[in-house]
């Protein structure tokens, strides 16, 4: 019977959260619409922040673009409501990645490709914590590599086409400051590559690379 008690009050609770949560979406849907005038769908829950009076971020996406993404800030313990946003964060990542198509399509041809999972660009917060951090100009590129890695050939050909990819960025786009790359799987690879508007020799790239990727290439 005790036993019981707890399964119901289990799915009350978890119930309860679901309301929250359509609630709570709904929310930040007509807070964005009135505010932006687009349409989106919640792609993250964050957790509720109790050391910080419920504060928190959400992440949405414009309804059909899953390139317009942003994060929108909620306050509220008991019952959150949207109070901010980070839309032209947003919009301009997306801008800056319609920009940068040509060159996408350029590093496929070195067998780099977009992420099945991950948006190509994503702005970068000044802190790991997401609660604490805000947005920067600085950008992430994330690329799903098209065919398995060779490690036999990272002195080489992974060297050459990855110093290559480099070159790219730096050449197309000075806001990209950073680069994961999965494999083709969609794993890390580990990472991301950090500083990728410096300029480096191929040899430092090289030791870059086994620091980067330590954990793949130790598997292998």
């Amino acid at each position: 019977m005790k036993r019981l008690k707890h399964v119901i009050l289990l799915v009350f609770c978890f119930l309860c959260l679901s309301s929250c949560n359509q609630a709570n979406g709904a929310e930040v849907q007509e807070y964005i619409k009135k505010k932006h005038g687009i349409d989106v769908l919640v792609t993250d829950w964050s957790p509720i922040n109790e050391n910080n009076g419920g504060n928190t971020y959400h992440t949405v996406q414009e309804k059909n673009n899953k390139y317009l993404k942003f994060r929108v800030k909620v306050q509220g313990l008991l019952y959150s409501y949207p109070v901010g946003d980070e839309y032209q964060y947003g919009k301009k990542t997306y801008e800056e990645y319609k920009k940068f198509k040509p060159t996408l399509e350029e590093m496929k041809k070195l067998g780099y490709v977009e992420s099945e999972t991950e948006n190509a660009l994503q702005y970068i917060l000044d802190s790991k914590d997401p609660d604490e951090g805000k947005p920067t100009n600085e950008l992430l590129l994330t690329l799903q590599m098209s065919n398995e890695i060779d490690f036999s050939q990272l002195d080489s050909v992974e060297l050459d086409r990855l110093y290559a990819l480099f070159q790219l960025i730096q050449k197309n786009n000075k806001k990209i400051t950073e680069l994961e790359i999965k494999d083709q799987n969609g794993e890390s690879l580990g990472g991301p590559f950090k500083n990728v508007q410096k300029i480096i020799t191929k040899e430092e790239l090289l030791q870059t690379m086994k620091s980067t990727m330590s954990d793949a290439i130790n598997k292998y």
